[in-house]
């Protein structure tokens, strides 16, 4: 299909006018997931499993579990409609009793 100089410029707005309604009207349903540190994976209630940072298409609330080898596990609700979850995972056993200048020699 041939487009005309005028139908380029037309067919751009109306791609744009229709991206800016969704937005707008608050129908946007992807949601930002991220955690500190990254790499954890997510497992969201009923749609699958991502790896963070990612992003899902949340179209009514659901629950997201987020786990990763040596943090503690976190559960928690993804509103429809909530556009960032963003975490920092607590370590599972924090420890203050070794030190740098206590490691022994290699």
């Amino acid at each position: 299909m041939f487009l005309t100089r005028k139908a380029k410029p037309l067919l751009i707005l109306a791609a744009a006018t229709l991206s800016a309604c969704q937005t707008l009207s608050g129908q946007n349903t992807i949601a930002e997931i991220s955690t500190v540190p990254s790499g954890a994976q997510v497992t969201v209630e009923g749609l699958g499993s991502c790896i963070t940072p990612c992003t899902v298409d949340v179209t009514k609330t659901r629950r997201v579990a987020i786990a990763k080898a040596g943090f503690l596990k976190e559960e928690r609700v993804l509103e429809a409609g909530q556009r960032r979850l963003a975490l920092d995972l607590q370590l599972a056993a924090p420890s203050t009793d070794v030190s740098e200048t206590s490691l022994p020699d290699l």
